[in-house]
């Protein structure tokens, strides 16, 4: 669940959600403003409509390289440097935007797109582009009204989403948020556990589904936002973290499901950078480098915490920890928050992960799951974009090339396992 953000003449390409800074000081912070697109630069020529991958992906004069990369749990987009984008993995809903419901391995291309892409992003059954003006086209499945076009239909090509401009837009699981240009957030889709933020308790019933976007009634504007599974984090303008829905609060150890059906501050977590929300876990990236993480921790997808930091909750089946800070990590400039696994980019261009590596999603060349902090290996460049989801990651590298791991395997769906890097080409 990764985010996009454009903040005022600074593109920033994050992670499963997020907007960092990377060597600016924290007085220095742009606040929200109008976007020119990603840093990596925008789109080139309209995209057209094409065929599989199979060519070489690298930024070459020949080949467009990739400037962007997003994960949902069982699919993947990029944006390239031409202005198209292209979907790999499962397609049972069409979020490959390739107008069937045909899975398939190698990337194919997401036909009929309006306007070249800058950044892409994608949750369980759909996903999203956006062009250099900050307009949205979004495709799959629609069933709580996610995809922002005002109804409950499916897309399997993409359509118009919100019908104006915004800064960033993030999906969650069956929810979507975005970030306005004058700071504000509005968020639609499914609201069981109120990921959404206006109240609503419903839990899966026909009046959980919200296609219309709600405005949230925030006190400060806000220069990030990050959907997670049943919860909604926002990064503010005092870069302070407030979060809503399902056990992502510091207050979590209270009981086994607690609930805030509006924005919450985390006590405690402040001088953030870019916040990242995965499935029960939400990780907090600070100025100084350093990296913060709560929520649950029953795939060691917290990291080990630093000594003297919160404990684990006490009198629970399920391991859950307040904010505490990850010990190992510095100098991070990105984040990405998985379902059961989390991902930092250093300053130096390595990428280390932790938690669940049941499908190799940590990168090491093994299955083994980590508490700490380990690099992904073999990726021969400095990375400069990352994206994580269930059971995958990858990573965008400063030669254009695009490098995944782990695996988009479902019951339905045989993907292969990648323990180490595999490059995805594009044709």
């Amino acid at each position: 669940m990764k985010i996009r953000c454009m903040v005022g003449l600074i593109g920033c390409a994050l992670l499963s959600a997020s907007c960092a800074f990377p060597g600016v000081d924290l007085g220095d912070l742009p606040a929200a403003g109008p976007g020119t697109g990603d840093s990596s630069g925008a789109g080139g020529s309209h995209a057209t409509e094409g065929g599989k991958a199979g060519a070489t992906s690298g930024g070459t004069d020949a080949s467009p390289g990739a400037i962007d990369v997003a994960l949902g749990d069982y699919h993947g987009c990029a944006a390239l440097s031409d202005g198209s984008v292209w979907c790999w993995g499962n397609n049972y809903g069409g979020m490959l935007g390739n107008g069937t419901e045909t899975s398939s391995q190698p990337p194919v291309r997401v036909l009929g797109l309006s306007h070249p892409a800058v950044a892409v992003d994608a949750a369980y059954t759909d996903s999203c582009a956006q062009s250099s003006a900050g307009l949205l086209e979004c495709w799959g499945s629609n069933l709580y009204g996610q995809l922002g076009d005002g109804t409950l239909i499916q897309r399997n090509q993409p359509v118009p989403s919100l019908g104006y401009p915004v800064q960033q837009v993030s999906l969650g699981e069956y929810h979507s948020c975005a970030l306005l240009p004058d700071g504000k957030v509005q968020c639609w889709g499914e609201d069981s556990g109120g990921s959404v933020g206006d109240g609503d308790t419903a839990e899966f019933t026909g009046a959980d589904a919200h296609p219309q976007p709600y405005t949230l009634p925030l006190t400060q504007t806000a220069l990030q936002v990050s959907a997670g599974a049943r919860n909604t984090c926002l990064l503010l303008s005092d870069h302070t973290v407030s979060c809503w829905g399902t056990n992502v609060t510091s207050d979590l150890c209270d009981s086994l499901n607690v609930k805030h059906l509006s924005p919450t501050p985390i006590v405690g977590v402040s001088d953030v950078t870019q916040v990242s929300s995965g499935y029960a876990h939400v990780c907090a990236l600070h100025v100084d480098g350093g990296v913060t993480c709560w929520g649950f921790s029953d795939h060691d997808q917290l990291g080990d915490a630093e000594p003297g930091s919160a404990a684990i909750c006490p009198d629970t089946s399920l391991v859950r920890r307040p904010p505490a800070r990850v010990a190992g990590l510095h100098d991070v400039t990105q984040l990405a928050a998985g379902a059961y696994h989390t991902c930092a980019l250093q300053a130096d261009g390595t990428v280390w992960c932790w938690g669940n590596n049941r499908k190799g999603q940590l990168g090491d060349g093994t299955t083994t799951t980590h508490p700490t902090p380990t690099q992904v290996s073999s990726l021969g460049a400095a990375a400069v974009k990352l994206s994580a989801s269930v059971s995958q990651s990858c990573a965008v590298l400063a030669d254009g090339t695009l490098w995944c791991w782990g695996s988009a395997e479902t019951p339905a769906y045989d993907a292969p396992v990648q323990t180490a890097p595999a490059q995805l080409h594009f044709n």
